[in-house]
């Protein structure tokens, strides 16, 4: 099988700050020590049935005071094909966030930025210099990865009323916005409120930012809806490595994927949400 990875983050403890890594700072997980190390490509390993042909570089808090400090480490030390998706401040005025954004893009692997939502997404979406933020972003044609719980009806509705001002502003959904089985209801609600902008994509992976104890059953339930909002064109099967490894290695999450009683008879479908998709998304050429 052929993956492209499109959402996973590599630590270079030795070259940037990674200030949410020390134990000191949020997430207090106490199990966070056993990702507070160096990882490096070399470390996606799959076995011989999966080839990772490129991924897609989520900016991991290396420097935020200058998101271009990364990106240039990332380029100067990755050999596989990838994308990065830099931090960028949609908070900072407009003229800042112009100039953060004008200079990632001189950075060729540069295909979009994430800022991190959660629970304060309504409170930051209303505001409204990150609305002009986010329609220069559309401007420049890069994407942004919005990391938000979208059971939170509020602020999908911002979210949404954003996307039909910009309706070239391109939106990832990542984590599949938190979905849970315990509260589906509440997050169905936003999944088809956000899958009608068809702009917006979603990415499944994080199984492990909301329970340590997740099981393929409920991972294939909640796929099942996604690809029944989204359809088969919009979503992405992902890793989150390395915090991913906290619950479950990198070989044997992709196995996983690939074994689900959903692609038994599937096979272009999960080729397209293991590569194709992401391919088209981040637009990964050379493959």
């Amino acid at each position: 099988m052929k993956i492209i990875d499109p959402h996973l983050h590599l630590f270079a403890l030795e070259h940037g700050q990674y200030q949410w890594l020390k134990p000191e700072n949020p997430p207090h997980w106490p199990d966070k020590k056993q990702i507070n190390r160096s990882f490096d490509e070399r470390d996606l390993m799959l076995n011989s049935n999966n080839e990772l042909h490129g991924f897609v570089h989520i900016e991991a808090g290396f420097d935020n005071q200058s998101p271009t400090a990364e990106i240039e480490f990332l380029e100067q030390n990755v050999e596989t094909n990838f994308k990065s998706i830099a931090f960028a401040d949609i908070t900072a005025s407009t003229t800042y966030f112009k100039n953060q954004i004008n200079a990632l893009k001189q950075y060729s692997s540069v295909i979009g930025i994430r800022y991190i939502l959660e629970q304060q997404a309504l409170k930051i979406l209303s505001q409204e210099n990150i609305q002009l933020n986010l329609t220069y972003l559309a401007e420049q044609e890069l994407i942004f990865e919005a990391q938000l719980p979208i059971d939170d009806k509020a602020a999908v509705d911002e979210l949404v009323s954003i996307l039909k001002k910009n309706p070239t502003l391109k939106i990832v959904i990542t984590h599949a916005g938190f979905g849970n089985i315990s509260n589906i209801e509440d997050w169905l609600v936003g999944l088809h409120a956000l899958a009608q902008s068809k702009q917006c994509c979603i990415k499944c992976s994080g199984w492990e930012m909301n329970d340590r104890n997740w099981n393929w059953q409920d991972i294939e339930t909640l796929l099942k809806q996604m690809l029944d909002a989204f359809g088969e064109d919009r979503v992405m099967l992902a890793s989150n490595f390395p915090v991913s490894t906290l619950t479950i290695t990198y070989q044997q999450l992709w196995q996983g994927y690939a074994e689900l009683e959903l692609f038994r008879t599937r096979s272009k479908l999960l080729s397209k949400l293991c590569f194709t998709n992401a391919k088209n998304c981040y637009q990964i050429q050379g493959l």
